[in-house]
């Protein structure tokens, strides 16, 4: 079967880098917080040339910390796109705010920053845009309306750790930039891991703390508020050591990234620009050797640099290529079936069928096929021999929307 991501082949080709590095960890009895996973925020942040970066313990906890950093709660209105991953309105209701949806692009299959302004009001906070399959968003049309109207803006970079717009990375560009190292990202640990980026110190100061679930209060001003509450018979005459990252002032809680999983994403950080570009060659293979069938989802935009996190296509026979192409030994499966509005945790905010005619056509027609690095160029010319075999002739297939 050729499959969609690569973990494993990325595995073994660094097998030895990634062992001795996770023996290191282990032996130095450092868990959490330690000297891989700072190195790897320091790396992190040079890679996207932003000033901080702040790590958790994974995506959906990454969206919440920038949304409770940029002040959204309950009735606070966050607008974000209609079809994407399901953490996006999972993090919001986290926050108790309310998610305000505006219709996609109907090539990008991003937020169109044309259907956002419509949907703000005196309680909107901020926009979440989310850089669908590693094609950024129209950043520029969406920083206009957010500075016109005061919005916070949050990247949800995920599917684009390395992507490019104008010649700045994404994840670079809003108030704060969001990322998950799972499986679908370019950029995979072996497990969880989230990430929070922003060039704004005092977001940076509030992440850390959010993330780390203690009080904002440093060095002298913490131990003086420990002896102050300490009971009388548990002072002693000598002078003791109080380690203040036991001491817990807030109602936050703690999203650490583990320091085996820092440790194995320093490691392939220094070899994404690779992989990405390898990406980017066999999309663009896919893109030329299918323009006569109609169904690439590929955006020609001198503006922005692709990195393919995933290579969609569009079929109104969607299910029955699946079910074709997997018989063939190729792994293809749907993206994101059913649109964040119609969800089930949408239930309560009162948005219908054909509110996202988009959204709701792309949710329909829109399927996956292997782009990862690992594609031998025979097994790419075997996965275009094998779409194009669907059909006896080439033809466009007409999606009306």
């Amino acid at each position: 079967m050729i499959l969609l991501d690569s973990t494993k082949t990325e595995y073994m080709r660094l097998k030895s880098e990634i062992n001795e590095d996770i023996i290191d960890v282990l032996e130095s009895g450092k868990y959490t917080g330690g000297d891989k996973t700072i190195e790897f925020e320091h790396s992190f942040a040079e890679y996207l040339n932003v000033k901080y970066a702040v790590s958790c313990a994974n995506g959906i906890d990454a969206l919440v910390l920038a949304l409770r950093a940029a002040g959204v709660g309950r009735g606070d209105e966050v607008i974000t796109t209609p079809w994407g991953p399901a953490n996006i309105l999972e993090a919001i209701i986290r926050v108790e705010a309310v998610p305000v949806f505006a219709d996609i692009d109907k090539n990008t299959c991003n937020i169109d920053p044309a259907c956002i302004e419509e949907k703000i009001t005196g309680a909107s906070k901020a926009i979440l845009c989310v850089h669908m399959f590693g094609q950024p968003c129209d950043m520029k049309s969406i920083k206009e309306l957010a500075d016109k109207y005061k919005l916070y803006v949050i990247e949800d970079a995920s599917q684009a750790i390395g992507a490019e717009y104008n010649g700045r990375k994404t994840g670079s560009i809003g108030d704060m930039a969001c990322f998950s190292f799972s499986e679908d990202s370019n950029l995979c640990c072996c497990g969880s891991g989230g990430m929070v980026t922003t060039n704004n110190g005092r977001l940076a100061a509030v992440l850390s703390d959010l993330k780390g679930g203690k009080s904002r209060w440093k060095g002298k001003q913490a131990v003086r508020y420990i002896n102050k509450n300490m009971k009388e018979r548990d002072i002693t005459d000598k002078k003791i050591n109080i380690d203040i990252n036991y001491v817990n002032c807030s109602s936050e809680y703690t999203s650490k990234l583990d320091e085996l999983q820092a440790a194995i994403l320093l490691i392939k950080l220094r070899y994404l620009d690779g992989w990405n570009e390898k990406r980017i060659r066999t999309a663009e293979y896919y893109s030329r050797e299918l323009a006569g069938w109609g169904m690439t989802t590929d955006v020609n935009n001198k503006k922005t640099r692709n990195i393919y996190c995933k290579y969609v296509l569009n079929s109104e026979r969607r299910d029955e290529y699946i079910l074709y192409l997997n018989s063939m030994g190729i792994e293809a499966k749907v993206c994101y079936p059913l649109p964040l509005h119609l969800q089930r945790l949408s239930k309560d905010f009162g948005w219908r069928k054909g509110d996202f005619p988009i959204a709701e056509l792309r949710a329909k027609t829109s399927f996956q096929i292997p782009v990862n690095g690992e594609l031998t160029p025979y097994q790419k010319e075997y996965i275009v021999k094998a779409i194009r075999g669907f059909y006896e002739e080439p033809q466009v297939i007409n999606i009306t929307i």
